[in-house]
C-alpha cells in the first residue's frame, strides 16, 4: 500500500477558462521555510490552489488548505509535519472548524476501493464543485489525480454555469453534497441545450432526502447515485446500495466496524456510534497551548465517535437521528432537529431549512427554523402554517417547531453547509421583531 499521494502524468486540470491552466507553481512560491513544514495553501484562488496542491503531492510536501482569512492559520504557526501525512478541515457548522491531522495511506486505500467498486478508470474525469478547503472536493480531487483521471474545477461557477459546463466538459464522476445536487437541478436554462455524461454521483455531507433524489434522477439519467456518510475524522462509514430502505444511509463501507451505544432515554432507538477503520483520523493539529477543540471526536477502545447519533435496523442499515452538538433537550425529551429538517425537505415548497433553538423565558428553549421555497403559487406565510401543521401530524414524539420563517437564503459556510451560528442569530433576530 503507497504511504503517499500520487499525481498521476496522465491527470490534467480543465477550467471552463482554457487560459487558466497555463498557471504553474514551483519553487519559488513554495515560502514555508523548510521542506518538513507543512504548506499552508489558501483556497482564495482555484487556478493557485489546485497547481500548489499538485507541487505538494509531486514533491512530497504535508499540507493543509485553508479558507482564504481563516482564524487558525493566523494564530497557528507553521509546523513541522511528520513524512505521509496532511492535515484537512472541518466545516465548522457549529462552530470553529478543526484542522484534521491524518495520514495519506488512510486515504489511498478507499481510492482502491471506490475505483474497483464503482469500476472508475482513467478514462473518467472529475467535476470538483467546492474548495479544496473541505474535505469532499478535496477528497474527489486527490482520488482522481491518484488514479490518472483528468479533473474539471468549476469551483469559482455559480451554479447555473456550474451545470453548462458539467454538459459542455462532459465529466462523468461528480462527489456533491445535497445542497449542491438541489441548486445543480433547478439552475436549468431551458433555451440552453443539455447533454449530461456523468454516470456515478457521490452524495455525502448531508443526508440525501427523497425530494431532491428525484429532482437527480431526472437531471441526470441514468446516472448511479450513492450516497454516503462519514465525517473529516473518519472518512467513510457508510455507502448505500439499491436495497437500502428510505431513510437510510447505508450498510456498512468496507472494512468498517460500526458499533451503537444503548439509547439514552426509554423510548428512543438512536444511541451514539462508533466507527473502526482503515481510515480514521490520528489527531487535531493544535499547538501545545491549545485546548481540544470543542465537539471533538472522542476515541474508545479503537473506536472513534465524532458525537453523531443513529440505530441500525436486522439488516446492517444506518439510520442517522443526528449530532451530539446538535441535540435539545425540550420538556424533558431530546430533540434531533436534523430528523424534523428532512421531514420539511421532503415536502416539494421547500428548497433549503434548517432547525434551531431559541431561548424562551417559559420553556428554556424552543424550536424555530428558516425556509426557503420554492412555491409561487401560495403565500409563504400560509405554506409555513401548512408545513407546521403537517409536522403536527407526524407519528411519534416528535417536537414542532413554534415558528418557521421563510427567508431568501441561508447562511453558508464556504463548504456549502447551513452556518448554524448565523442562522440561530437571524432565528432570534426575526423573533425578536414579531
Amino acid at each position: 500500500m503507497p504511504n503517499h499521494f500520487r499525481w498521476h502524468t496522465d491527470t490534467r486540470l480543465h477550467w471552463p477558462s482554457q487560459s487558466a491552466t497555463q498557471h504553474t507553481f514551483d519553487s519559488l512560491h513554495d515560502n514555508t521555510a523548510t521542506p518538513h513544514e507543512i504548506m499552508l495553501i489558501s483556497d482564495a484562488c482555484s487556478v493557485t490552489c489546485f497547481t500548489a496542491l499538485q507541487y505538494a503531492i509531486q514533491h512530497r510536501r504535508a499540507f493543509c488548505i485553508h479558507p482564504q482569512n481563516a482564524s487558525f492559520s493566523a494564530t497557528i504557526p507553521p509546523q513541522k509535519e511528520t513524512d505521509g501525512y496532511f492535515q484537512t478541515i472541518s466545516s465548522g457548522s457549529s462552530g470553529t472548524p478543526k484542522r484534521i491531522r491524518r495520514t495519506q495511506a488512510s486515504w489511498i486505500t478507499s481510492f482502491q476501493i471506490n475505483t474497483t467498486q464503482a469500476q472508475i478508470t482513467p478514462e473518467d474525469s472529475y467535476a470538483i464543485l467546492g474548495k479544496l478547503s473541505h474535505s469532499t472536493p478535496l477528497y474527489a480531487t486527490l482520488e482522481a489525480a491518484h488514479i490518472g483521471a483528468d479533473i474539471h474545477v468549476l469551483s469559482d461557477l455559480r451554479p447555473d454555469h456550474q451545470r453548462q459546463a458539467l454538459s459542455h466538459l462532459q465529466s462523468t464522476i461528480l462527489y456533491a453534497t445535497p445542497t449542491q445536487l438541489r441548486l445543480l437541478c433547478k439552475q436549468r436554462h431551458h433555451h440552453v441545450p443539455e447533454r449530461f455524461a456523468v454516470r456515478l454521483i457521490l452524495s455525502g455531507g448531508g443526508k440525501l432526502d427523497a425530494h431532491t433524489a428525484a429532482l437527480v434522477h431526472q437531471t441526470f439519467v441514468g446516472a448511479t447515485v450513492i450516497e454516503f456518510y462519514g465525517a473529516a475524522e473518519t472518512s467513510f462509514i457508510t455507502l448505500s446500495d439499491h436495497h437500502t430502505p428510505i431513510g437510510s444511509v447505508g450498510k456498512a463501507y468496507p472494512k468498517v466496524q460500526i458499533r451503537i451505544d444503548p439509547p439514552d432515554t426509554d423510548g428512543d432507538l438512536a444511541g451514539k456510534i462508533w466507527v473502526k477503520s482503515p481510515y480514521l483520523f490520528t489527531d487535531y493539529a493544535v499547538s501545545n497551548s491549545l485546548e481540544p477543540p470543542k465537539y471533538a471526536a472522542t476515541w474508545r477502545d479503537g473506536f472513534l465517535s465524532v458525537g453523531e447519533y443513529g440505530y441500525q435496523d436486522k439488516q446492517g442499515y444506518l439510520f442517522l437521528s443526528g449530532r451530539q452538538s446538535r441535540r435539545i433537550n425540550i420538556a424533558d425529551q431530546l430533540v434531533h432537529p436534523e430528523e424534523i429538517e428532512l421531514l420539511l425537505l421532503a415536502n416539494p415548497a421547500v428548497e433549503q431549512c434548517a432547525i434551531v433553538p431559541v431561548t424562551d423565558t417559559q420553556r428554556g428553549q424552543v424550536l424555530m427554523g428558516l425556509v426557503v421555497l420554492s412555491c409561487e403559487t401560495m403565500s409563504a406565510d400560509n405554506i409555513c402554517q401548512e408545513l407546521l401543521a403537517t409536522l403536527r401530524q407526524q407519528p411519534g414524539n416528535l417536537i414542532t417547531p413554534r415558528k418557521l420563517f421563510p427567508v431568501e437564503s441561508l447562511p453558508k459556510l464556504a463548504s456549502g453547509k447551513v452556518d448554524l451560528v448565523a442562522a440561530t442569530e437571524l432565528v432570534r433576530s426575526l423573533y425578536e421583531a414579531t
